[in-house]
């Protein structure tokens, strides 16, 4: 394996970042190498992220136009300010019967290019500083916010299930809990628990997807507007990049084998 491209297993919790940041404290080999990364991951999102080392770093650009296979996970009927679990939950409703029906008949729409709007709480720049900075102030409605075109090549319904809520519960707060940094942790926790408080025996259906997209393609803003077309918001659960080209997950580094590269 070339060691100018890295295909890393980033996990859940840690921002890219912090990954490099632990390449080169578990790696002695990198602590004085310029490493960088290429496509973002959420600090929710795992999978395969794309390392460069030293010179390979001026192909950034190559490497973050290949196509990407995700798999992801979303639940319907509740809508967060992030469009995923890390956020605040802005309505929560009851959907209608026959989702499963409803998803299949308008994923097929989806296929094909698109302009997709940068989600409000990205790292995305306007005039210097990143979309969540004004997401936080509540300053989204004095910029425009930018777009860019996807190009979602195959999206699939792989396959769904019914959980109780305080299954769901757990499975939301044990991700939030392992995410490192300042990402509003302390308000958005009570806010979920107060949410699950008296719906920990309610049945809530998860939908599993498959996306092979183009890069730009973010499954938080796909989620979104899959539930704004059902007509009872989405939120994402889970994000698996499974593939960034010819790099695959079955392939990747996982942290544990830092120390062996």
């Amino acid at each position: 394996m070339s060691q100018q491209v890295l295909p890393l297993l980033k996990p859940i919790g840690i921002t890219p970042l912090q990954l490099l940041k632990l390449l080169k404290e578990k790696n002695p080999t990198f602590q004085n190498k310029k490493l960088g990364f290429a496509g973002r991951l959420d600090p929710m999102a795992e999978g395969i992220l794309i390392v460069l080392v030293d010179e390979e770093n001026k192909k950034r650009k190559l490497y973050e136009n290949l196509p990407k296979v995700y798999e992801f996970s979303a639940v319907f009927g509740i809508e967060t300010d992030t469009y995923d679990t890390l956020g605040k939950m802005i309505t929560s409703t009851v959907p209608k019967a026959g989702l499963e029906t409803k998803l299949k008949q308008i994923l097929p729409s989806y296929i094909g290019k698109k302009s997709q709007p940068y989600p409000p709480y990205s790292s995305r720049t306007v005039d210097g500083k990143p979309l969540y900075y004004y997401a936080r102030r509540g300053l989204l409605e004095s910029i425009t916010i930018p777009s860019k075109v996807r190009e979602i090549k195959a999206l699939s319904l792989q396959r769904s299930e019914e959980i109780l809520g305080d299954a769901l519960e757990d499975f939301i707060t044990n991700r939030i809990t392992k995410v490192q940094g300042d990402f509003r942790q302390q308000e958005i926790l009570p806010g979920w628990r107060t949410f699950f408080a008296t719906r920990k025996s309610m049945p809530f259906s998860i939908f599993h997807f498959r996306i092979s997209c183009s890069s730009g393609t973010y499954i938080r803003s796909l989620v979104h507007e899959l539930g704004q077309m059902l007509g009872c918001g989405g939120t994402t659960l889970s994000i698996n990049r499974r593939a960034v080209g010819p790099y695959t997950v079955e392939k990747g580094i996982p942290v544990s084998g830092f120390a062996l590269l």
